[in-house]
């Protein structure tokens, strides 16, 4: 059975309340549990070219809650420009850490949930500089309208203004400043490219129906496993089903979805599919 017979049964067989919900969602008129999955690629194409440090995330619905142009560091970004140390975001803020440093040409990829209304703000230490950060302010993830933003953003350097800016060739003073957050002086265009996707959930109401998978590359077991009222996931491969169930162990064939997979899932439960 090919897949556009498949998808040409789907419209026929999902239950008329589904589908409604379906379309709501793509119109971004709701959102089931309030969160969306969102996928982040970060590429490093520092100039002059230098390493990109670990540091954090915080999602909020304040804007400048992490940090804000024209501000004086928080205790939380002085410690990630100066020492690469997110402890304090971590534990003051409630950020989450972004473990990974990167190189020119490098990428780090990392996934956040977010409901409407909420922002997005990131900083990283620049290696070899004393209070450089590479940051993102404030991103409003989704539209007035509530719908979830896919969106390209090109990076640039900035100056926390708590230490003298010196670089690792000239020696480091560690000279302490009270100025304002600015982008930096000595560090500037484009200094990495953020791409960010969103992939809102997917609702199956009870009895099952057929799905387009919409989400990002990922185990069937990761997606579906915990979930209650599952019974059976069909994945169409193009001449064949492929089966998962978490009872019984026989039909637990693990699998990796794709972008625009067909599926079929049984249900007894109205579930929400957090891609």
């Amino acid at each position: 059975m090919r897949v556009d017979v498949v998808r040409a049964i789907a419209l026929f067989v999902i239950p008329l309340a589904l589908a409604m919900v379906v379309l709501e969602i793509e119109a971004g008129r709701v959102h089931a549990s309030g969160l969306t999955t969102f996928q982040i690629t970060v590429v490093n194409t520092t100039s002059p070219e230098t390493g990109i440090t670990r540091g954090a995330y915080l999602i909020h619905r304040e804007p400048g809650a992490f940090w804000s142009a024209g501000a004086r560091a928080n205790q939380g970004l002085e410690d990630i420009a100066e020492f690469a140390s997110p402890r304090a975001a971590l534990e003051q803020m409630g950020a989450t850490e972004l473990e990974r440093a990167t190189q020119r040409g490098d990428r780090m990829t990392f996934e956040i949930e977010a409901a409407p209304g909420q922002y997005l703000s990131t900083v990283q230490m620049f290696s070899m500089t004393n209070d450089a950060f590479l940051g993102l302010e404030s991103l409003a993830l989704f539209s007035e309208a509530g719908t979830a933003i896919s969106t390209t953003i090109y990076l640039e350097a900035w100056d926390a203004g708590t230490e003298e800016n010196t670089f690792a060739e000239t020696g480091y003073s560690g000279a302490a400043t009270d100025e304002p957050i600015l982008p930096h002086p000595g560090i500037q265009g484009t200094q990495a490219i953020m791409m960010i996707e969103a992939y809102p959930a997917m609702l199956v109401a009870p009895g099952g129906g057929f799905l387009s998978w919409e989400g990002p590359e990922r185990a069937v077991e990761d997606v579906f496993g915990g979930l209650s009222g599952i019974q059976l996931v069909w994945h169409w491969t193009g001449n064949a089903w492929e089966v998962w169930g978490e009872e019984p162990a026989v039909l637990r064939q693990s699998y990796t979805l794709f972008p625009g997979d067909v599926l079929f899932v049984l249900t007894t439960e109205f579930l929400v599919i957090r891609t």
